[in-house]
């Protein structure tokens, strides 16, 4: 899957169903989701905070933001450009650390980069030795004897 799921919650049916798929750039994986209900706006950011090894003038972030419209569903939202975005240039600047998102890609590959091990860390289950084993087993609260 390369996109973003959207999807809608009825609370009172208890039913969780499938809107659709927005699809992004291979390049562009997002860390961050937010939705502005007044603006109908989505907005995502891909960024890596805790990068060593780089200056503090080179923000490793991307803002993205998708208008969505509840009408037509079927149709694939635009991304909205950077001059587009709601407060602009001052906005971007801030959260991107530049305007010129061509002059970032090199940015955006090791943020890429970064995400993708930062999330095989996350799946790979965790080979413990046989003695590490059995202590957790020993120290899990739902064996223990309730007294």
């Amino acid at each position: 899957l390369n996109g973003i799921m959207l999807l809608a919650c009825d609370l009172v049916a208890k039913k969780l169903s499938f809107l659709k798929v927005i699809t992004t750039e291979k390049s562009y994986i997002p860390t961050s989701l937010a939705y502005s209900s007044s603006a109908d706006l989505l907005w995502t950011v891909m960024g890596a905070s805790n990068m060593p090894n780089q200056a503090t003038s080179q923000l490793l972030t991307r803002v993205r933001i998708i208008p969505r419209s509840q009408k037509d569903l079927s149709a694939d939202p635009a991304v909205l450009e950077d001059s587009e975005v709601p407060h602009g240039e001052k906005l971007l600047l801030a959260l991107q650390g530049s305007l010129d998102a061509s002059k970032q890609e090199e940015v955006l590959a090791a943020v890429l980069a970064a995400l993708r091990v930062s999330m095989h860390k996350m799946l790979v289950k965790k080979n413990y030795s046989e003695e590490r084993r059995e202590q957790r087993k020993r120290g899990r609260n739902d064996k223990k004897i309730k007294k």
